[in-house]
């Protein structure tokens, strides 16, 4: 268990924000935490958009943490790497393999494709219109391997988007 007190410095920082930072993970990763309760304030669970105040108290279930640490991370990720068929500037063509979620949710604390993608392309975070879907467009449940189409833009994400939504993208 990690414990922290708010200080004067970190007023009105969002409870995401601040956990990111002081554990050296990423917002997705921090709302995760939050979302699964491995996070109170002041003794009471409390959302990703908490204004923290000076003086609360935050306390931080670890037994979790190493698992979201870049090391740890990228052993897991290594085991079921994606791969990187495509690439430019504005989108990633990537093969997911079986196994591998993509993108976080309540009660998911193994590591992510997103995870992934936060690591190595760090301006995809501001891509999409969800933070805990960064430059998503489409997915493929955990079970499932195949090919996902990643925007590396916001004018790439509103292209692909509305391929998809006119259904214009071929699926094979």
């Amino acid at each position: 268990m990690k414990k922290f007190s708010i200080k004067k410095e970190d007023e009105n920082q969002r409870l995401d924000v601040f956990l990111a930072g002081v554990l050296g993970i990423s917002r997705s990763q921090a709302q995760k935490k939050i979302k699964t309760g491995e996070v109170l304030v002041n003794e009471k669970n409390e959302t990703a958009h908490y204004q923290a105040q000076a003086g609360d108290v935050v306390v931080v279930e670890t037994r979790y943490i190493t698992s979201l640490q870049p090391n740890a991370k990228t052993r897991y990720i290594a085991s079921l790497p994606p791969e990187i068929i495509h690439e430019t500037n504005d989108y990633l063509v990537i093969n997911k393999p079986a196994g591998l979620i993509v993108h976080g949710g309540n009660g998911i604390a193994e590591p992510t494709l997103t995870d992934w993608l936060e690591e190595r392309y760090s301006n995809i975070r501001k891509v999409g219109d969800d933070p805990a879907r960064p430059g998503i467009v489409h997915r493929l449940d955990k079970e499932v391997s195949g090919l996902l189409v990643i925007a590396k833009t916001n004018d790439m994400f509103d292209h692909l988007k509305k391929q998809f939504q006119n259904r214009t993208v071929k699926k094979e």
